[in-house]
């Protein structure tokens, strides 16, 4: 499972937001995160520092063994509370118990249909020759492939589907080389259905 900077806070400039926030050079060290290059946003071009104040307070509450007590109370709470899958993208300690079922995902970098927007990026184009190339790339990597525990891995998290008309005419409004259009073109050809000259 891949680690990602869920749950921190930047606080670079921000460090009198904070009351108490504790040195970087005490106990609580481990919970600061020195960060590269923001891509977009108030620390884009820039280096910063952020503070994961969740775990730290994991640390306050429970000692050094914070995450493993962590993993195991989260597991319990799920079950009590009648949720009987992880997420993807959840933390990793509570999935490697192997007491609670679970969802993985990948990301990556295929094609997109040019004529779609989708909420956070254009949607996937799924004919292009090189997608499955990719997921089978991304599939060799993840740990959950082969893993009894995981119930199903997912293309990618939180994809603009739109409505029931907004992927055809996204693809339909892209240049006639995207993959997905080229589809849609010979579909009526294999099919011996005549396509229309207008």
């Amino acid at each position: 499972m891949r680690q990602l900077p869920r749950g921190r806070t930047a606080i670079t400039d921000r460090e009198h937001w904070f009351a108490d926030l504790p040195r970087q050079d005490s106990e609580f060290a481990p919970f600061y995160k020195k960060n590269g290059w923001a891509p977009h946003g108030y620390y884009k071009n820039k280096e910063y520092l952020d503070f994961h104040f969740y775990r730290s307070n994991l640390f306050r509450k429970y000692g050094t063994d914070w995450n493993a007590t962590f993993a195991e109370l989260a597991n319990q709470r799920l079950r009590s509370w009648g949720i009987n899958t992880i997420a993807c993208m959840s933390e990793d300690t509570p999935i490697s118990l192997h007491k609670t079922p679970y969802v993985d995902m990948f990301g990556g970098n295929p094609k997109r249909i040019a004529g779609s927007s989708g909420y956070w990026r254009k949607f996937p184009d799924a004919f292009d020759p090189d997608f499955p190339v990719e997921a089978k790339r991304q599939m060799a990597k993840r740990k959950s492939v082969g893993d009894p525990w995981c119930i199903g891995i997912f293309v990618e998290n939180e994809l603009g589907w739109g409505n029931e008309l907004s992927l055809a005419v996204a693809t339909l409004c892209s240049p006639p080389e995207q993959p997905a259009k080229k589809s849609i073109h010979r579909r009526p050809a294999q099919k011996n259905i005549p396509r229309s000259t207008s």
